[in-house]
């Protein structure tokens, strides 16, 4: 009878230790992505800086709908960009998006984004418009990068990013960055193409 209450209160104590353990290693995760997004909203909003001061004009041909409902022009960073860059692809100066494509170029710099880093988007092959609308998961297993979406006004302030990895989905807007309970990227409702 003592064996079994001996093994019960050991029980007890390995369940209490694993369910400390995962909290722990999931503010980890939490931390260690929320810092990914906060570096590449500075990264975004330096490199919209770097571009203006060069007299680059920033061509917004999308729209944006405000958390308070409005709607504002906007540029936008999606994978398809970042992984342009990255890989060398060299979009066509007359194209409607090259704006993005350049801001893109200008945030791997930032980032310092060579070939041995963190930030990894040379395996996806996707669409301009992806991840948007798209399950986080599902984007992930699919392409094997981290999926991002930044949205910057004229004024090179970051509207809107959502950047998903390692399972956590970090919306940042209106200044502030939360982890998102959305198992989606936001949708084109939000922002229009």
């Amino acid at each position: 009878m003592e064996l079994i209450i001996v093994i019960a209160i050991m029980a007890i104590l390995a369940s209490a230790v694993t369910i400390a353990v995962i909290q722990y290693i999931r503010k980890a995760k939490i931390s260690n992505v929320l810092e990914e997004a906060r570096a590449i909203v500075n990264a975004t909003q330096n490199a919209t800086v770097t571009l203006t001061t060069q007299d680059f004009d920033l061509n917004l041909d999308k729209t944006f709908t405000k958390s308070d409902g409005s709607t504002i022009s906007c540029g936008a960073i999606t994978n398809y960009w970042l992984a342009s860059a990255q890989s060398g692809t060299v979009a066509n100066e007359s194209a409607v998006d090259y704006c993005d494509y350049r801001i893109a170029s200008e945030v791997l710099i930032e980032l310092c984004s060579d070939g041995a880093s963190s930030y990894r988007f040379l395996d996806f092959n996707g669409a301009a418009n992806n991840p948007i609308g798209q399950n986080c998961k599902n984007f992930f297993k699919t392409y094997g990068c981290p999926g991002v979406i930044v949205v910057y006004d004229y004024e090179g302030q970051v509207l809107m990013l959502e950047y998903f990895n390692k399972d956590i989905l970090i919306h940042y807007e209106d200044g502030e960055f939360s982890v998102s309970d959305n198992d989606t990227f936001i949708g084109s409702s939000k922002l229009r193409f």
